[in-house]
This record gives C-alpha cells, structure tokens and sequence, in this order.
C-alpha cells in the first residue's frame, strides 16, 4: 500500500479496534506488502489490513483457531475480541494477538521443532487449496516465457524449469500428501516468550510425501548448516534433500 491508502487503512483498523472496546491512540506500520500489518497502541492488539477483493481473512482466522486448538505454534486471533473479522472502508480486517518480540534469534533446532509440530498439526486438516502441482505449472509459464520474465538471464531460466519438472513429477510420484505451510520463511516465524509462532497462512498447499514432506529445502538446509549432521537436530538425511529441492519423506 501506499500513501492515501495506509492512511485509509490505518484509520479503519484504529476505528474498528476502538468499536469493539480497544483503545487506540497510536499506530505502528511493522509490514507493508499486499497487507499492511500494524500495531494499534495502548490495546496492543495487531491489524492485519488487507483491500476487500485481496483478502482470505475468513480462511486464515478459521484455520489459526484449528490449529491452535491443536496445539500448533500459530499467532492467534486476539482474545479480547468476539469477533475478529471486520469491514470497513474498503479493507478487511483482522484482530490478532500482539507478541513482544524476543531478543534472541530462533535457532535451528527450534525452528525445525517447530516447523514439525505445526505440520503434525496440520495433518488431519481439510481445507480447500490449490494442489503444489498447480503452483509448479503456473512458475513454469512464468520460466519458460522469455515475454513474461525478460530479466531472468539464460542459465537460470534453463535451471529453474529443469528444476521444476524434476522434482514437480518426483514429488508427485511418491503419493500420500498433507497440508503444507507454503511460506516457512524467517518473514513468517515470530520469536515469542512461548517459543516461535508461524504467520500468514494464505500459501497453504496440500503436498505429496506426508508429515516430513517441506517446501524450500535451502531453507531448512542453511538452517542446519550449524549442526555438523542432520541427525544432530533430530532429522534424517531425507529430510533435508539437495540445494534446489524440496524434501520429501513419509513416517
């Protein structure tokens, strides 16, 4: 969002807080992408804005109950509202609970501990999303069409595609899925008194491979790097694939 718009944004968020007994007297913006997130102070309660006709505030607020409810280590709605959904202005939005980040960095450990027990939370879920095939063939239009990613040099588009048949049939080829976080990343994982806590819960995919299946291997692999084995951090060789894959096992 820019300009007018965050202004707009902040102004409804402030107002919906405030209708449903919170005060409001001041707002941080913490993230601006395609929502804009923000802490409305003294309630200490987290907006998350979203425009009305970009928004799955009803899926992910549904879904974070769910998972909550499982023991998971998700964010959660914010207590003091009874109803956390609102529309105002033009924005949809959502009351979440604010957690004080700590000082220290999520380690290695701890962010795999907790990748794994939101996945066993989200094993038995039902929900509608998009199957990680149909994410794989719309990267591959974008790859494969020089018109549509012109910046995207030779050599990486060549790898890239290559990429994205091998493993997208690889993956698929080995049955049984689950729901995935589809975004694991640092920018969606809090570090709270309680442990770490994912966010952002609009990339969910069901994926093949189940409980130890995980999206962006890179990831979970530079994470390790400090341990001097996979094991030492309590997962199988198989969990952590190759530099340009995604991990795939069963238990």
């Amino acid at each position: 969002m820019e300009g007018a718009e965050i202004t707009r944004a902040l102004a409804a968020a402030s107002s919906i807080a405030t209708s449903a007994g919170l005060q409001v007297d001041d707002t941080v913006v913490l993230n601006n992408s395609n929502k804009l997130t923000a802490r409305l102070l003294p309630a200490d309660v987290l907006a998350r804005i979203a425009p009305a006709g970009e928004q799955v505030a009803e899926f992910e607020v549904d879904l974070a109950r769910r998972l909550a409810r499982s023991g998971s280590p998700v964010a959660t709605v914010d207590p003091r509202v009874d109803q956390p959904i609102h529309c105002s202005d033009g924005f949809v939005i959502t009351l979440w609970t604010y957690y004080p980040p700590e000082d220290h960095p999520i380690g290695a450990a701890e962010y795999a501990d907790a990748l794994w027990r939101l996945h066993l939370g989200m094993r038995d879920l039902v929900v509608p999303a998009p199957h990680f095939t149909d994410r794989v063939e719309s990267a591959l239009v974008l790859v494969t069409d020089p018109e549509l990613t012109p910046e995207l040099p030779d050599a990486g588009r060549h790898l890239l595609a290559a990429t994205l048949n091998r493993l997208g049939g690889s993956v698929a080829a080995r049955g049984g899925e689950q729901l995935l976080h589809g975004e694991p990343h640092p920018g969606n994982l809090l570090s709270t008194s309680t442990g770490p806590r994912f966010v952002d819960f609009e990339t969910l995919l069901p994926r093949a491979g189940g409980i130890r299946s995980c999206s962006c291997a890179g990831r979970r692999r530079r994470a390790l790097s400090r341990f001097r084995s996979p094991t030492a951090a309590g997962l199988s060789p198989a969990d952590v694939g190759d530099d340009h894959g995604m991990a795939v096992g069963s238990r």
